[in-house]
């Protein structure tokens, strides 16, 4: 409202005095009573003649002549009158402050009248200064905007501190007016109110004004080594005379105009910070109380900091977050959000901005995994990074419990897309597999079965097809339990234990895991025979458990009648189970047999092809291949490959003599007791058969197999799938049966679209649905 209109409900003329009442009279004649008696006091110090002393007819009770007295407050009100003059007209006074103070005190004692008619007064002429100095500054800034030129701030600070200054003195000088009259007016208000609200009210004043503070503020904001004498001072006045609310809601608009130049770079948390501690210095400065202090610094969070958050900290999050110089910002941003006790949801903008940067990172480290020309083992970095992600959490972010949820979460999402999730299959396997067979071979290792443990549960967690996973791990399971039979198989069990916890422990795959680990523990356990100098282990399996077994001997051989009689008496306790063993695995039949050099004696472990050879040395020195072939019924091929195994530089049982093989009784090993190797991995095969030219290693091979078998697997899932969908819906689109199956399927893992087209063709060639033109097929029942 424009306070120049007089009409108006804030302008003086509003302003009338009531009309006088009876009570009114009463108070104004104890008041002139109390005056005079004042006034008397006055007058003695004051006199310095002694005729003041005499008495009239017509003196009052204390000694002072009526005519006197009002004389007297003529005079005080004409200095009233005087003072607010010179005051609005910043003249200097002629007395102190003192006593003018004690003069309008005299005034507004005599009566109400006196106190309503100086306050009248005030107001006239504070309405009079103000139409002045408002005419004044709407001058200048029509001529600033003639020359196009903004308001300088300088200038309202000048103009403004000028009428500051009349309401300071004016409220100073009639403060018992104040006191007295005003604050408990119920229609007026108190001098500096009166000022205060005028200035307010002036919008076309005051806007520019504002402007201009604002303006002068973002200048201070793009160049903080500007001088601020002038802004600071104009904050002050504005937090005088200015709505607060108002104000308040200006200063957040500008705070999110300014909130758009920040920098978008990895300084952003000690920009913006450095940037939040100006601005509140300067508030403080400004003398805001605490209240709107508060109310800007949440502000300043959240515009500055989480207000563009995700769209800010997520380009320049990795370099944030791992920067050392940007540690301790850092750490007062999660200050910042703790204070806020998540009530604005900051900590799970930080866990979202924390499982982007995660998925970039796996993304980036699978990607250059799978890429790699030498197809290096990326399953070690994502381990050693997750365990370090994990650290983090603890160390940087409080161990926030959504973080550890996010890590797992961005793990899965990476792990499970279609072009990662099988070289994680793969991967993994490899990962349990060095593991396990460097403990069996007894090499050291670099961390304890605890942690490795933990490792692979956490991983595990992760794959959303945990079931194929396990079909592509059983091989390996298989692998090692047929190579290391004779080791303790408690890791194994551990592993599998853990599995069957996340899946559940009636899944076929961990049921036929347990039942390999059981094979090998009850073979050692029921079918071990000693006989002379002969400890045999027998390995009995149930083939329908195992995907892995060792390549069969088609021609059955001949085999030493103390060998004969141990299978003989195992063949007998097999059949009161009304089972048959097939013993054309020789392979993997173990023995310990004592071997005497002399007066030495060694151990040795071999398998039954080994000891089948070595007992014939019993009965002779020497044989050459043919006679050892036609005494055995082993081909000349694997006579050979025998004993060139038990002919080793390592293992040099047997020595060449030409052409026949003897004993070497100048062998010497420190050992007593020595393993003789034959058993190569490449002749464990599994169910799916490798060709014997087929040049390939055993851990391709497993790979291959394993792969070849979560492909059917998957392949009959996806039929499986489609099969239900169709015979549900009968006749469908093709795009919304891919739909229907891909959210189904999904569940269980990733989904190749490619797939899905390969099994529905399949389908169609096969007569269980039928193409019915190029969008839609149906069901044939």
């Amino acid at each position: 409202m424009n306070v120049l209109d007089l009409a108006g409900t804030k302008g003086p003329l509003s302003y009338s005095s009531r009309s006088h009442t009876p009570q009114d009279e009463e108070n104004d004649q104890d008041h002139y009573e109390d005056a005079s008696d004042e006034l008397l006091s006055t007058s003695k110090k004051r006199s310095k003649s002694s005729h003041h002393h005499d008495q009239h007819n017509n003196s009052t009770s204390n000694g002072l002549n009526k005519d006197d007295i009002e004389a007297y407050f003529t005079n005080l009100i004409a200095e009233c009158d005087e003072l607010i003059e010179l005051v609005v007209n910043d003249k200097p006074l002629k007395h102190t402050y003192t006593e003018y103070s004690r003069n309008v005190e005299l005034v507004c004692r005599k009566s109400s009248k006196e106190q309503s008619k100086l306050v009248t007064k005030i107001y006239a002429a504070l309405d009079q200064k103000y139409k002045s100095i408002h005419n004044s500054i709407m001058s200048d800034i029509k001529e600033y905007k003639d020359m196009k030129k903004k308001f300088p701030l300088s200038l309202f600070v000048i103009k403004v501190s000028e009428w500051e200054k009349i309401l300071t003195q004016l409220s100073t000088l009639f403060i018992y007016l104040d006191r007295t009259y005003l604050i408990s007016h119920t229609r007026k208000r108190p001098i500096r109110q009166y000022g205060a609200d005028m200035l307010m009210d002036d919008e076309i004043l005051t806007g520019p004004s504002i402007k201009a503070f604002f303006d002068k503020l973002a200048n201070y904001r793009r160049d903080r080594t500007i001088d601020t004498t002038t802004l600071i001072e104009a904050g002050i006045l504005i937090r005088r005379f200015l709505n607060t609310y108002d104000f308040a809601r200006e200063y957040n608009q500008e705070i999110t105009r300014f909130s758009t130049i920040k920098p978008m770079n990895s300084s952003y948390l000690r920009y913006i910070l450095t940037e939040i501690e100006l601005e509140m210095r300067f508030i403080k400065a400004c003398g805001f109380d605490k209240f709107f202090r508060d109310q800007m610094f949440n502000k300043f969070q959240r515009t500055w900091i989480f207000r563009d958050f995700n769209l800010i900290v997520n380009p320049n999050f990795k370099d944030i977050l791992q920067s050392p110089d940007l540690e301790h910002e850092f750490n007062i941003l999660l200050d910042y959000i703790d204070e806020c006790n998540n009530d604005n949801n900051y900590r799970e903008q930080m866990a979202y901005q924390w499982k982007r940067y995660l998925i970039n990172q796996f993304d980036e480290l699978l990607k250059s995994g799978v890429t790699e020309k030498d197809k290096s083992p990326i399953i070690n970095r994502i381990i050693d990074d997750y365990n370090r992600y994990k650290t983090m959490i603890k160390v940087k972010f409080r161990n926030w419990p959504q973080f550890e949820a996010n890590l797992k979460n961005a793990l899965k999402e990476n792990i499970n897309k279609i072009e990662y999730n099988l070289v994680i299959f793969s991967q993994l396997s490899k990962y349990v597999d060095s593991y396990l067979r460097n403990t069996y071979n007894n090499k050291p290792q670099t961390q304890s079965f605890e942690v490795f443990y933990t490792n692979v549960i956490s991983l595990f967690e992760c794959i959303r097809n945990k079931f194929e996973f396990l079909t592509f791990y059983k091989l390996d399971v298989s692998k090692r339990l047929l190579i290391f039979k004779e080791m303790d198989l408690k890791y194994e069990q551990e592993l599998i234990k853990g599995f069957g916890e996340q899946i559940g422990e009636n899944d076929d795959v961990i049921g036929s895991m347990k039942k390999m680990i059981n094979d090998v523990i009850k073979s050692r356990e029921k079918f071990n025979k000693i006989i002379e100098d002969i400890d045999f282990s027998c390995l009995v399996l149930e083939k329908t458990k195992w995907p892995t077994v060792p390549q069969s001997h088609n021609t059955p051989i001949m085999l030493n009648a103390k060998l004969q009689t141990i299978i003989d008496s195992i063949d007998t306790a097999k059949k009161e189970d009304h089972k048959l063993l097939d013993w054309n695995y020789y392979n993997f039949h173990q023995l310990w047999i004592k071997y005497n050099i002399g007066s030495v004696v060694k151990e040795l472990y071999v398998n039954l092809f080994q000891a089948n050879i070595l007992l014939l040395f019993n009965d002779q020195d020497g044989y050459d291949i043919s006679h050892i072939s036609r005494l055995t019924k082993m081909s000349p091929n694997l006579v050979k490959r025998v004993l060139n195994s038990l002919s080793t530089d390592k293992s040099k049982i047997l020595f060449q003599d030409g052409t026949q093989y003897k004993l070497n009784f100048g062998f010497n090993d420190k050992s007593t007791k020595i393993r003789i190797p034959y058993v190569r991995e490449r002749e464990i095969s599994t169910t799916t058969k490798v060709s014997e030219n087929q040049t390939t290693s055993s851990r391709d091979t497993i790979d291959s197999d394993g792969l070849q078998l979560v492909h059917e697997m998957r392949q009959n899932a996806y039929k499986s799938q489609l099969v239900g969908i169709m015979k549900r819906e009968r006749k469908v689109k093709v795009v919304e049966l891919f739909n229907i199956a891909i959210e189904a399927l999904e569940k269980n893992g990733p989904v190749a679209i490619s797939d899905l087209k390969t099994c529905l063709e399949s389908l169609i060639s096969g007569e269980y649905i039928k193409r019915v033109d190029q969008d839609y097929v149906e069901y044939i029942p």
